[in-house]
């Protein structure tokens, strides 16, 4: 009898063991599955995010600065969801300067001496505003006052071809006012974020909201974001072309 019970305690505590063993195992297993999902999730779950590193505003400047008055620009705009594209073209050596308008009924326009000529089977002058629907303000696309804007940036780079300006609202009207003969400004400044592509030679394009600028200016409450993209830097000429219509430009 007694043998019989040790015998029976005997296998007892070896099936303990054989549990005790197999509980160990899965144990383990989950947690080898845990550690996966937790490496998964931490590190292998999108991209590394890109360094950010600053960059002088005078290595930027290097690069505006090519670009005087020979240009083609092509502003896409987002205007309150809409989208609108306007081109200019400027070669420095003519008095005009040429313009496309996607919202337009013309082909296209001709600027000068602060007028507008559109561009149809024939040239007339036309009234800018009335001819050219959800006009905003071309200030807004002016290369110069861009230009003299980005001297006020705080720039920083992720190491290739993409920056970030940071310039503070009051510097931006600043600049706008000496231009243009204009007196805005602002009781609470804020910054504003302005994302560019550029390379170490070649300064391509720049993506402005101008919501918070256009409700200073134009007092609206407007949703503004131009994509301005840079082309043709000094490779444009209209001599050919204003020969041929200076007749109709007054």
């Amino acid at each position: 009898m007694l043998k019989e019970t040790k015998n029976k305690e005997e296998e007892k505590n070896s099936n303990d063991i054989v549990i005790s063993t197999n509980v160990l195992k899965l144990i383990g297993v989950i947690g080898v599955f845990i550690f996966f999902i937790v490496f998964i999730i931490t590190s292998g779950n999108g991209k590394k995010k890109p360094e950010i590193y600053p960059i002088e505003t005078v290595e930027v400047m290097g690069v505006v600065n090519k670009i005087e008055n020979n240009y083609s620009i092509e502003v896409n705009q987002k205007i309150n969801g809409k989208d609108r594209t306007v081109s200019y073209y400027s070669d420095g050596k003519t008095p005009i300067m040429l313009y496309e308008d996607s919202s337009s009924e013309y082909e296209g326009f001709i600027s000068y001496n602060n007028n507008y000529y559109g561009i149809k089977s024939e040239i007339t002058k036309v009234d800018k505003l009335k001819q050219i629907p959800d006009f905003v303000n071309d200030n807004y696309s002016n290369v110069e006052l861009l230009k003299k804007s980005l001297n006020h940036c705080t720039f920083t780079s992720d190491g290739r071809i993409k920056l970030t300006c940071v310039i503070k609202l009051s510097d931006y009207l600043n600049e706008y006012n000496q231009m243009f003969n204009t007196n805005y400004e602002v009781v609470e400044d804020e910054e504003l974020t302005w994302n560019i592509i550029c390379s170490s030679h070649e300064f391509s394009r720049i993506t402005i909201d101008y919501t918070n600028i256009n409700k200073v200016i134009n007092n609206k409450e407007d949703n503004i974001i131009y994509e301005i993209n840079f082309r043709n830097i000094n490779e444009n000429d209209f001599s050919d072309i204003f020969e041929n219509y200076k007749k109709y430009l007054k």
